[in-house]
């Protein structure tokens, strides 16, 4: 069992109020969070056995144990899976196949279907593997093929024009943890340029958040229309090991959909220069 379930039970102890799972709150008390004691209590297992769950010594815990851990932590289903998968010692494969990169022929025939909107390819670590002439209109070339979605989300370009930047980086970094691969080397240096160079990641990384980055909303300052609200999906693509399919489409009848219309048509021309 990796240390990596200590470091994620010793992260979610510490944001869980003694309140929340109605515990009473001692003027005195010196942590924000549960204590290892209180932790053990809600889970109902001895404060030595949890004790020892954190320092990653214990041998696999039991179901009723790993139920009484999300019950004290108050983890929701993507949590509870992300734990139990630290505990089997192996990374789940988004797919439930042998992980597979897609050939360049692959990536075309996926991206082929949304010439219209802006799609890309991304890979579990957010590597652009893929990317079509709409995605690069509305980014301006910012991100193209060998990219790195959450790098660029974290650098000082994006942050000086995007809107709602906390709760975007926030689902980012709990997607990259969620899917990410902590044994792979392409995870580590991601991670390790992030925690060297923001402290915003810093900040944010040590909550240990662990979610799929599957939809949401996204504000793209496009040429010529300006700042239009639109709405990404990630599709995971079966047997790629952990590849999704990243779409962006404004909501019908709105001036997004408009200006998305309207790009697409003018980036048919052979002569359309990409902004950038």
């Amino acid at each position: 069992m990796s240390s990596l379930l200590g470091e994620y039970l010793r992260a979610r102890r510490a944001l869980v109020r003694p309140e929340d799972v109605g515990l009473r709150t001692d003027p005195d008390r010196r942590v924000a969070g549960l204590r290892r004691d209180e932790v053990a209590q809600i889970a109902a297992i001895s404060p030595e056995y949890y004790l020892r769950l954190e320092q990653g010594v214990h041998p696999t815990p039991s179901e009723p144990v790993l139920r009484g851990l999300a019950r004290a932590l108050l983890l929701d289903e993507a949590g509870d899976e992300y734990m139990r998968r630290l505990v089997a010692g192996v990374e789940r494969d988004l797919a439930d196949v042998a992980p597979a990169t897609p050939s360049p022929e692959e990536l075309e025939h996926l991206l082929a279907p949304w010439p219209h909107v802006p799609a890309a390819v991304v890979d579990r670590h957010m590597d652009v593997a893929a990317i079509n002439r709409m995605m690069l209109v509305v980014t301006r070339r910012a991100v193209g093929v060998g990219d790195n979605v959450i790098q660029y989300i974290f650098s000082d370009e994006f942050r000086s024009f995007a809107i709602g930047w906390e709760p975007m980086a926030t689902q980012v970094a709990a997607g990259l943890r969620f899917a990410g691969d902590p044994t792979s080397p392409r995870y580590r240096e991601i991670v390790d340029d992030l925690l060297v160079g923001s402290a915003d990641f810093r900040r944010i990384w040590a909550r240990h958040d662990a979610f799929p980055w599957s939809a949401g909303h996204t504000t793209h300052d496009l040429p010529v229309f300006g700042a239009v609200k639109m709405t990404f999906q990630n599709l995971q693509i079966p047997g790629t090991g952990g590849h999704f399919l990243a779409i962006v489409t404004p909501e019908p009848g709105t001036a997004a959909a408009e200006a998305i219309a309207q790009l697409a048509l003018a980036a048919q021309d052979p002569d359309f220069e990409l902004p950038g």
